[in-house]
């Protein structure tokens, strides 16, 4: 199994581009046209810093550059990958919506759509674990589960398959090994976690 690094010194290797990441990705925010026009929240880069560098203050090198190259490369073929997760998440948010833009999307094999099923279990199990341990904290976060997703509600179920779908089956696969291993990055991955419920 990988070594994903120490943890003594990953967060200050990785900050720069955890930064990078986080700038392509308002970039492309701001190019997200929904529905219902510009959402509040395209306008709030503070709040959309702290949550993006949260998501990803826990990972390992490897895998964070991997995200890096995506976006680029995505970028570069003029493919917006963020539109694309919140287009995603409308299968389960807004099936009718959705079923009128997803002829648009880049098509989700079936084998990818099983080791997302895959990676979200994982995920899902850990973020289970946190809000019992922390139930006063959590309480007022994102629902967890794709079952009370609505048009106002997205569960933290639905945003994570969502952002998924747009990785290519490498990522996929570096993102699976990194929450299977049991290393010390867990206490991090863990602190992530519960500020990105903070933020919901």
């Amino acid at each position: 199994m990988a070594n994903f690094g120490d943890i003594k010194d990953y967060k200050l290797e990785n900050q720069e581009l955890i930064d990078d990441i986080v700038r392509t990705e308002w970039q492309l925010f701001q190019g997200v046209n929904s529905m219902g026009g510009r959402a509040s929240c395209q306008d709030d880069e503070k709040t959309f810093w702290i949550m993006r560098r949260s998501n990803y203050s826990a990972m390992p090198i490897k895998l964070l550059s991997k995200i890096f190259i995506n976006l680029k490369i995505n970028q570069m073929k003029d493919v917006n990958v963020i539109a694309n997760k919140y287009a995603y998440m409308m299968e389960s948010t807004d099936p009718v919506s959705y079923a009128l833009i997803k002829d648009r999307l880049p098509v989700v094999t079936p084998e990818k759509e099983q080791l997302i099923d895959e990676i979200t279990t994982i995920y899902i199990n850990y973020q289970k674990a946190i809000r019992e341990e922390f139930p006063e904290i959590v309480e007022n976060g994102r629902p967890l589960y794709a079952t009370s997703d609505s048009t106002e509600t997205t569960s933290i179920e639905t945003y994570f398959r969502g952002e998924l779908k747009t990785y290519p089956m490498d990522l996929l696969e570096d993102y699976k090994k990194f929450l299977e291993e049991k290393n010390p990055l867990y206490h991090e991955f863990k602190v992530m976690l519960m500020e990105t419920i903070l933020q919901g």
